[in-house]
């Protein structure tokens, strides 16, 4: 219709819409062919949305210190204030532990 510019009805315009004829979608973040509201890896990354704390983040998937930073960006995963490079263990705020390694610049 061409003076409809919501065809679906979903508050959408069409031009927007990625789904204009489907009134439970409009869009679709990671580009598989299936709306986010049915799908179940919005931002294709392989993690169920459910399952983690960035759904929309391809780059992201856990977040170990629940500070809000995703691991791979955080530098401090388990959040007990030692650098992760520096860290014997740096998934485990228990045993916090700087490595006797040097590292090479």
């Amino acid at each position: 219709n061409h003076r409809d510019t919501d065809d679906d009805g979903d508050s959408y315009d069409d031009n927007v819409d990625a789904f204009p004829l489907d009134s439970t979608e409009w869009i679709d973040t990671d580009g598989d062919g299936i709306g986010n509201n049915d799908d179940d890896d919005d931002d294709g990354d392989g993690y169920k949305v459910t399952a983690y704390g960035f759904p929309n983040a391809p780059n992201e998937w856990i977040d170990t210190d629940g500070d809000g930073v995703g691991n791979n960006a955080d530098n401090d995963d388990d959040g007990d204030g030692v650098a992760d490079e520096d860290d014997q263990f740096p998934l485990d705020k228990t045993k916090a532990g700087r490595q006797l390694i040097k590292h090479d610049s």
